[in-house]
């Protein structure tokens, strides 16, 4: 008996070390899960959808027994394989059932227009309120964006996400990989809204702001083009939006050439606070390939006239891109129609049905072009 003693010792010895060592190498994952589970409640709070909940609660399990990893009280233990094995159910659930419906989707479109693949499955992981919510609740918090309008957002994405929601359920959301840097004139996310009923011939491509493609402001556009019967893309470039740079152009080019694909002859650009400067920086590089523009909260001073039908929307208590610069723009111009709303930067979500009257007249008006150009 007192031979093998030594060697039960030392087997003990090394379980004891590898224990050690891989709650060392676990701890950072479990800070992280805890952390970010506890965020996502704090600053989410009660505007958390179900899934934000699950996520978060699921995460903090996680993380605590993942801290705890060197205990071997069998109540951690079940805690720890429970949470993980709930993570990935959820995880399996979200890539498996979500991406869209046949009226919202999203797609992975090239350069050239044509669809190389479905949904990212990194896009159909979370809900894109729950990331709204947390992300501009801590924005606000650190005092990232010195704007006075940007502690307003949080309630005011509160308000919009239900129906945008409704409008497109299980749809996920392109920020992950935006965040990660994925979007790529080869391979660029892009939310795609049918029509409903008879499809026009006219096609709405929107140009996403600083943060990347939010559904929320993608379906809000769209959901005026689809009652005129307008297929809409919007398209996703990088985090901050920056549609003159890089592969900004080679992406608007691309979304283009898919309406192109799916029948539109006439092409609306619409672009939102950066990607309304970049719409009207555009402008010039796609003469022949665009028949109208819509500029909301956003274009760039130096920006020449436009040669098309142009509709500028402005709140007129916009700090972030001021109002003024853009009065002054527009003022004078020929084919430039300027209006102003009660409002801030944030005007698309606090003045829906102004913009949505207005914007419905100016799609009218190009299905109107579209019929009268068929006839000849």
């Amino acid at each position: 008996m007192s031979e093998t003693t030594p060697d039960h010792d030392a087997t003990g010895e090394s379980t004891s070390f590898l224990t050690i060592l891989s709650a060392v190498a676990l701890a950072p994952l479990g800070l992280v899960l805890l952390l970010a589970g506890v965020t996502s409640i704090g600053l989410g709070r009660l505007a958390l959808t179900s899934w934000g909940w699950l996520w978060s609660i699921e995460s903090i399990a996680l993380g605590v027994g993942l801290l705890a990893w060197s205990s071997r009280s069998a109540r951690v233990t079940t805690l720890r394989r429970g949470s993980a094995i709930a993570l990935v159910l959820l995880a399996l659930i979200r890539v498996v059932f979500f991406g869209g419906t046949e009226e919202a989707s999203i797609v992975v479109l090239d350069h050239e227009g044509h669809t190389v693949g479905s949904s990212r499955w990194i896009d159909r992981l979370f809900e894109e309120r729950d990331a709204s919510m947390v992300g501009s609740r801590l924005l606000t918090l650190v005092g990232a964006v010195p704007s006075r309008e940007f502690p307003a957002l949080p309630a005011l994405l509160e308000r919009s996400y239900p129906q945008t929601e409704a409008d497109a359920p299980r749809l996920g959301t392109p920020i992950p990989a935006t965040l990660l840097d994925l979007q790529r004139a080869d391979a660029f996310d892009t939310i795609v809204v049918e029509p409903r009923g008879a499809t026009s011939d006219v096609g709405v491509v929107f140009l996403h702001g600083f943060a990347g493609s939010f559904a929320l402001q993608c379906l809000e556009v769209a959901h005026v083009a689809r009652e005129g019967g307008a297929r809409t893309v919007c398209p996703a470039t990088s985090f901050v939006g920056a549609w003159w740079q890089g592969d900004g152009e080679a992406i608007v080019r691309g979304s283009i050439a898919h309406l192109r694909s799916r029948g539109a002859r006439r092409i609306v650009l619409v672009g939102l606070s950066n990607g309304g400067i970049g719409a009207s920086r555009l402008a010039p590089r796609l003469r022949g390939e665009i028949d109208a523009l819509v500029l909301l909260s956003g274009v760039a001073p130096s920006a020449p006239t436009p040669r098309v039908p142009t509709l500028v929307v402005q709140g007129d208590h916009d700090t972030m891109v001021p109002t003024r610069a853009v009065r002054a723009w527009a003022r004078g111009r020929s084919n430039v129609r300027y209006v102003e709303l009660a409002g801030t930067h944030f005007v698309l979500l606090e003045r829906r049905e102004e913009i949505d009257a207005v914007l419905s007249e100016a799609l009218e008006r190009e299905t109107e072009r579209a019929s009268r150009s068929s006839r000849r």
